[in-house]
């Protein structure tokens, strides 16, 4: 179950805005490279080590350096996504082959009994109880037209991950809202590095569908520093064209079914989880605000239909409690509110006969246990009110008038939404970690539940993902909170419990395979992937969680697969298979033999396949601390061994401050490698001939999104595939040039390993929809081959360049441009040079008037018989600069600041002190021209000099300002 309050070891990503915290996105070295224990009888202990690490682990990777704006930025790159995915380019079913000769991916799902992990919510039509949908955690949203039979995935044109909530109109099923955004914390103080609990995934706000989902639109989308994540909609009991949405940036209405939606929120709270409206009063309504560290937690109610709140301050009321809330409620002035509070037996559950105006406290309600703040859900039967369901980490019938409650079911814990059917009161669906589950005596005293998961692909794999090298369709991988899994060609097959982590196959003996969990524990079979497995390295879990990352990564040595590395903090190494290790005293502080420092801990692992002494590993800076507080070691690196482990040095100077999440190495030349990274505002892919020396950026072209995961095809070294929080991208050219891959996979997919299977096809590992297979894929000869197509604005003029070799019968190459990544026009046409290598240089002019936009390029190849080719998609962003500067200093009161843009924008302020500590944070939205702000607000602690920080989705600007 997906749980964990030990300590997050650090790695974003949502989201999906996350703080910061320990990477985890562990990766062995790709080992085809070119260049049981039971879901339900888990001890506490297992439970207590998943999801807050999950989530960091996304977050970490994807916002580090820059965590602002990563909606914004992620909407971006989707957009240059889409803009590599034009429909010009592609022909054949499900983008098979491009008008350019390359294949872009025929993907298809491996295996049809995957069918487990993490359902956020459930919405029941309110014509045909047959009509379900449900939102998972990273794998969008999911249909079904026969009450949960099966499940079929919807494609909402939208990178949807996260659904928290789902909600049909009362009295027309054709209208459906999805709120996207898996988010559980907001906030980013000190520039998140001591934020230690998790986001999620990103969201993109609220997206409608008019036909009953088969096509959406996206009708609510803001743009935050933080995160915005919608937790909760709901419609008026006693209007049906007016609807809420609770979101992590305040209370939003609207009154036209969800089509348009207010600028600002009714209630400008952090946080908003959910809200009642009184059936008989619509004038009455309550708000839930809070989770985690927000410091305004609690209940605001109004009385004139949200026009103005006042905060509940009723006795029964606690002031302090670490979770979020939900309300419960069917209609009348009776409302219950159900509050997850910290790991013990505490009251949770509290009612109002007077629709908020006063509370009491109802006994032995307690349900969410160590996972207050992420699962807390109830709901009172509508055919008995004095009854209760309610999930936390296990699953409750509690009975209202004898305060009593009786644990029931036989469910996966961790439990998000429950939804009766509105046509049969009896049957309920339950949303929980383990899938999706179903009662159809839900009155009766002992319900009984069953699973209801077919065809729900929406399992979340770990880097690494083991692959066999000998049988193909043989592979072994770990899941989030749902243990580690094994396909043997046919089925896949559970082979241990709790969260299932990095795994590998034994490259020269498939009968040998590796697994793990978190903190370290390292399982092996000697019956192949679908054997036995057995504890050969124990786990740090409890003890050393700050000395490994959420998932220690793993390595085989191709040249001598007896050798074998797991790393920490300390890099762990056998020579026997398993049978002993280096650097694992029986006490854990005794282990100082450290890859770089204490607390500095691995996140991605390779080992040559040509040496077994020469290895390299990416570390984390951030590890977190048992009591929740944060190690905080320098910043991320990559070092190198070339002695088996013995001693290491630095080979990251030249890469950009940001994570490497994977590895890939050639198999004859041990200082031959490529990178990915995480993060946001670069280039994602490098590439060292000289063992990381130098590094060579060989990113461009890609969208600017983070990458996990990178290996080359074994038979052709010009062929490179990057995977990454869009999907999967190849070049043949080594990274020179890249195009899109995703023909087959769904919208948005994270993509968290790549590995080459024993029949020579590519396999994909994804964190949220299970895994795929493909074709590798092929170029034509061409008339042209474009080795690289570039471009960047200087000043008001877009420079485009390109190379190309083996021109011949070239009539001439158009320039195309886009300013909305679809239909393109022709900027210029250029004539050939038709020669064996050539180099081309042009500019396009931006207008005076233009501001800021975002210009996307291709060139077109136009031959002497009049076909024609395109290249891969360059993208340019033009934003013509702005200024911050401070009325007079030392600042005074009355002292302002003048922010000067171009366009108008949200922009955060931060006032840093010289220790680089965030001091006061505003958040303003910005208009074009001058932007007077006023420094009253802006108190320093103490007299000295200080930074003031202004930052948009694009710049950041900073003056020196002394009080």
């Amino acid at each position: 179950m997906l749980t964990y309050l030990r300590k997050t070891i650090f790695l974003t990503g949502f989201l999906c805005s996350l703080g910061f915290t320990v990477v985890m996105l562990s990766k062995t070295d790709n080992l085809e490279l070119i260049e049981n224990e039971g879901h339900e009888g888990k001890e506490k202990k297992e439970k207590e080590s998943g999801v807050d690490r999950q989530m960091e682990m996304l977050w970490q990777a994807r916002a580090y350096p820059e965590h602002e704006f990563l909606n914004d930025r992620y909407m971006a790159a989707w957009q240059h996504a889409q803009a590599m995915r034009n429909p010009e380019l592609i022909s054949g079913a499900n983008g098979v082959g491009g008008s350019n000769g390359m294949n872009y991916g025929a993907w298809t799902q491996v295996g049809t009994n995957l069918n487990i992990g993490r359902v956020l919510s459930v919405a029941i039509s309110p014509s045909n109880g047959n009509n379900v949908f449900l939102g998972s955690a990273s794998g969008g949203i999911w249909r079904s037209t026969n009450a949960g039979g099966s499940w079929s995935y919807v494609n909402t044109g939208f990178p949807v991950l996260g659904v928290p909530t789902l909600a049909f109109h009362p009295s027309n099923a054709n209208i459906l809202l999805a709120g996207t955004g898996e988010v559980y914390r907001v906030d980013t103080s000190n520039i998140g590095y001591n934020v230690w609990k998790a986001r999620g995934t990103y969201g993109v706000g609220i997206l409608r569908s008019t036909d009953g989902g088969v096509t959406w639109s996206q009708v609510l989308s803001k743009s935050y520093s933080n995160l915005f994540g919608v937790q909760m909609i709901k419609f008026d009991p006693t209007n049906a064209n007016i609807v809420y949405a609770c979101t992590t940036n305040g209370l939003f209405k609207s009154t036209d079914a969800g089509a348009t939606w207010g600028t600002t929120p009714i209630l400008n709270r952090v946080y908003i989880t959910d809200v009642v409206v009184n059936s008989g009063n619509a004038n009455q309504m309550m708000a839930a605000v809070g989770n985690l560290v927000n410091g305004d937690k609690g209940i605001y109610r109004s009385t004139d239909g949200g026009l103005n709140w006042t905060k509940v301050t009723a006795a029964a009321i606690p002031t302090s409690y670490g979770g979020f809330s939900r309300f419960v409620y069917l209609s009348g002035n009776t409302v219950y509110i159900t509050m997850g509070r910290n790991d013990a037996n505490e009251i949770e559950l509290f009612r109002s006969n007077d629709f908020g105006a006063t509370w009491s406290t109802l006994a032995n309600s307690h349900h969410c246990e160590y996972q207050f703040w992420f699962a807390n859900t109830a709901a009172l039967l509508p055919s008995n009110p004095n009854v209760m369901l309610m999930g936390g980490v296990n699953f409750y019938r509690y009975n209202i008038g004898t305060t009593t409650r009786t644990a029931v079911g036989s469910m996966h814990s961790d439990f998000h939404d429950i939804k009766f059917d509105p046509s049969n009161n009896a049957i309920a669906y339950i949303a929980s970690d383990g899938g999706i589950y179903k009662t159809t005596n839900a009155t009766a005293t002992t319900p009984t539940f069953t699973a209801i998961n077919t065809g729900l692909n929406i399992a979340q794999f770990y880097a690494s993902f083991g692959v066999s090298s000998q049988n193909a369709n043989r592979f072994v991988g770990g899941l989030q909170d749902n243990g580690v899994w094994s396909f043997n060609g046919t089925s896949w097959l559970s082979e241990a419990g709790g969260d299932g982590g990095p795994s590998a196959v034994d490259p020269t003996n498939d009968q040998i395979a590796y697994s793990s969990n978190d903190a370290r524990r390292v399982l092996k079979s000697i019956t192949g992937v679908s054997g036995s497995y057995s504890q050969i390295l124990g786990s740090w879990a409890f003890v050393g969680d700050d000395r490994t990352g959420f998932m220690a990564p793993i390595a085989i040595a191709r040249s001598n697969t007896n050798t074998i590395y797991v790393a920490s903090d300390n890099l762990h190494k056998t020579t026997n298979g398993g049978t002993t290790w280096t650097n694992n005293n029986g006490t854990i502080s005794a282990n100082t033999n450290y890859i770089e420092a204490q607390f500095k801990t691995a996140i991605a692992l390779a080992v040559a396949p040509s040496n077994a002494d020469t290895l390299y590993v990416s570390l984390s800076p951030f590890s977190q601390r048992v009591d929740n507080a944060l190690n905080v070691v320098g910043q991320p690196t990559v070092r190198k061994s070339v002695n088996g482990g013995t001693s290491f040095t630095t080979v990251s100077a030249g890469l950009p401050n940001r994570f490497v999440l994977d590895f890939a190495i050639s198999p004859t030349n041990k200082d031959s490698v490529m990178v990915v990274l995480g993060g946001y505002g670069g280039s994602h892919v490098y590439l060292s001939g000289n063992g990381g020396a130098t590094w060579v950026n060989r990113g461009v072209g890609l969208p600017d999104v983070p990458l996990n995961a990178i290996v080359f095809d074994k038979n052709n070294p010009n062929f490179v595939y990057v995977g990454g929080d869009l999907g999967v991208y190849v070049s043949n050219n080594q990274g020179q040039t890249w195009f899109d891959f995703n023909g087959g996979l769904q919208d948005a997919t994270l993509v968290f390993d790549l590995q080459i299977s024993a029949d020579n096809r590519l396999v994909a590992a994804t964190h949220g929809k299970g895994v795929f297979i493909s074709n590798l894929a092929t170029y034509g000869t061409l008339p042209a081959n474009i080795l690289e197509f570039t471009g960047v604005n200087r000043n008001s003029v877009n420079e485009l360049r390109w190379r190309t070799s083996q021109e011949r019968n070239v009539a001439y190459y158009e320039l195309e441009r886009s300013l909305d990544g679809g239909a393109y026009a022709t900027v210029q046409k250029v004539q050939p040079k038709n020669q064996a290598t050539a180099t081309y240089a042009t500019t396009d002019a931006i207008a005076a008037s233009v501001s800021s936009g975002v210009f996307y390029y291709r060139l077109k190849t136009v031959n002497t018989d009049g076909s024609f080719t395109y290249s891969s998609v360059v993208v340019i962003r033009f934003f013509r600069s702005g200024k911050l500067e401070v009325l007079g200093n030392p600042v005074r009161p009355g002292s302002l600041a003048v922010l000067t843009l171009t366009n108008p924008q949200t922009v955060t302020l931060r006032l840093i002190d010289m220790q680089g500590r965030v001091v006061h944070t505003e958040r303003m939205n910005a208009l074009a021209g001058n932007n007077r702000i006023s420094l009253d607000k802006f108190r320093a602690p103490a007299a000295g000099k200080y930074i003031l920080e202004a930052s948009t989705l694009h710049e950041k600007f900073k003056t020196s300002v002394s009080y």
